[in-house]
């Protein structure tokens, strides 16, 4: 079952995305391709395909939900995974329990890993609504929150809900768009459950909002 994570970056905020960039790197064994959207055609990135790496670069910024459009269909991988370019996943083995998760809902589930650093909304959506799964291939019981919405700051999902969903327009100059609500209410609207994990997949929103806010003031500035 191989894995296609996608990232869209304006290139504004290249001390995370260069961090991120890292740690796909030095678990690519676990991952069939990372494809990139660069949205703007940005200096910032200065990375270079391979047979790991596909890069797309847009003369300007087409908006979140029409760069998801454009980048799942290039996915070739059974599993999608949107990781944001200031994400940062915490683990050896982070996807080694996606593939076993994917596998323990059968596809047919959307899922998030736990997010740390999320000032406001720290766990990501809550509920009071859980269940354990077990693994016995790596003897790990999973703890998932079953939620009404997943944000898309570190989405996972299978290929053939994803590819089946075309997202609105959803540009803005002043935020990042509403691509994640505009998913939640498809799942909602299709039954398909959506959940966040307690336990085994970790991210990181780098430096926390606050941090970002102070290492990046003007990329916050103008926006809403």
């Amino acid at each position: 079952m191989n894995i296609s994570v996608y990232t869209v970056t304006l290139g504004t905020r290249p001390h995370y995305f260069n961090k991120l960039h890292a740690y796909l790197t030095r678990h690519k064994a676990h991952i069939h391709e990372w494809l990139i959207g660069v949205q703007g055609h940005s200096e910032n990135i200065d990375i270079n395909e391979d047979s790991f790496i596909k890069l797309f670069q847009w003369e300007k910024n087409c908006g979140s939900g029409e760069a998801n459009n454009r980048l799942i269909r290039e996915c070739s991988g059974h599993i999608i995974v949107k990781l944001d370019d200031d994400a940062l996943p915490y683990g050896e083995d982070y996807f080694v329990h996606i593939k076993e998760l994917i596998n323990l809902t059968h596809a047919a589930a959307i899922l998030s890993p736990y997010p740390v650093g999320l000032i406001q909304n720290p766990g990501g959506v809550l509920s009071k609504e859980h269940h354990v799964i077990y693994s016995e291939v790596l003897n790990t019981f999973y703890t998932l929150r079953k939620v009404p919405h997943i944000g898309g700051f570190a989405r996972i999902m299978p290929a053939q809900i994803a590819k089946a969903y075309t997202w609105p327009d959803d540009y803005s100059p002043y935020n990042s768009g509403k691509e994640d609500v505009n998913f939640s209410a498809h799942c909602i609207a299709n039954n398909i459950d959506m959940y966040y994990l307690e336990n085994a997949i970790i991210v990181e929103h780098q430096e926390s909002t606050l941090g970002q806010k102070t290492r990046y003031e003007s990329y916050f500035k103008n926006r809403g």
